[in-house]
């Protein structure tokens, strides 16, 4: 078979069109999960691949909210991911100006998703060679951009995702305390000079090359609409977990939902697998501690569509 070859002037301008803000106007067996070891550290060598031979675009982005109410957790996806409105969103925005606080906790959290190959992993030697999905935060998907489309004129840019040009990328965790909690941090992770894909010291032949391209794993199914909720349920479950009346129609805030009681509050549920990557890599919500978007832009705007 002949090698595929990649656009990749074109694809990373689709990158940069999908990093730019928006104007706005579940559990995977496929999901690599570093883990770490006993002084809560982890260094894995992994290389992050092209797309599926059907998609065009080598990540996704996602966003979910995450956070405890009076009576539990709600943990969900979040309908920005595929351009509709949030009802979470709408509520952030309405008590930004009263209690941005609340509003912070409860945003939006982004998340990432590529295919990788391990390389090497330390601490899980079987997972050397094969590729899974990667779930990973603003702080890894800054370093992406940081090659593939750099600030500067004196950079070339690195097509990291690329078999022959791209790069391995040396993914360090290490576990950071904060009084009683822990949390990953990223910041030394970096990717290597540039270098054709290799296991071992082996460049990989054209034909390892198709065997890697039959492997890729689809992300598109991850931004599918029907995966995502409504509005009206996700606006109804918001109710029951922070006991407040939360419209169920978008814009609805002259015409609120029957007033959810909640004087017995329930016991709170544990946060969702699918949410974290491990107990010791994830903070109190689950969620990865390095995907904190600034999102008081997403705010202002969303205020000024409900005023």
């Amino acid at each position: 078979m002949a090698r595929r070859s990649f656009d990749w002037k074109s694809v990373t301008e689709q990158i940069k069109k999908q990093d730019k803000p928006k104007s706005f106007g579940g559990g995977d067996d496929d999901l690599f999960k570093p883990q770490v070891n006993k002084e809560g550290n982890a260094m894995i060598l992994m290389r992050f691949l092209p797309p599926h031979l059907d998609e065009e675009l080598p990540f996704v982005k996602k966003y979910s909210h995450g956070f405890q109410g009076p009576n539990g957790w709600f943990i969900e996806d979040c309908p920005t991911s595929i351009g509709e409105k949030c009802p979470v969103c709408t509520f952030n925005s309405s008590i930004w100006d009263s209690d941005e606080q609340r509003a912070r906790n409860q945003k939006r959290k982004l998340s990432l998703y590529a295919n990788v190959m391990i390389l090497k992993d330390e601490n899980n030697p079987e997972n050397n060679g094969k590729i899974f999905k990667y779930r990973y935060g603003i702080k890894i998907h800054e370093k992406i951009m940081e090659k593939i489309a750099p600030e500067s004129s004196i950079d070339d840019p690195i097509q990291v995702f690329d078999y022959e040009s791209g790069a391995n990328f040396k993914l360090k965790v290490k576990t950071v305390k904060s009084g009683a909690r822990s949390y990953p941090n990223y910041d030394s992770s970096s990717f290597a000079e540039p270098s054709a894909l290799s296991i071992n010291g082996s460049v990989l032949s054209d034909a390892e090359l198709d065997e890697v391209d039959a492997k890729l794993l689809r992300l598109q199914p991850l931004v599918e609409k029907k995966n995502f909720k409504s509005y009206k349920d996700l606006a109804i479950k918001l109710s029951s977990k922070i006991g407040e009346v939360i419209p169920i129609e978008p814009g609805g805030y002259q015409k609120p939902a029957p007033k959810v009681e909640a004087s017995i509050p329930e016991a709170p549920e544990a946060p969702s697998e699918s949410f974290s990557e491990s107990t010791s890599q994830s903070n109190d919500n689950g969620f990865l501690n390095d995907d904190d978007e600034n999102d008081d832009d997403f705010f202002k705007k969303l205020k000024g569509d409900e005023d």
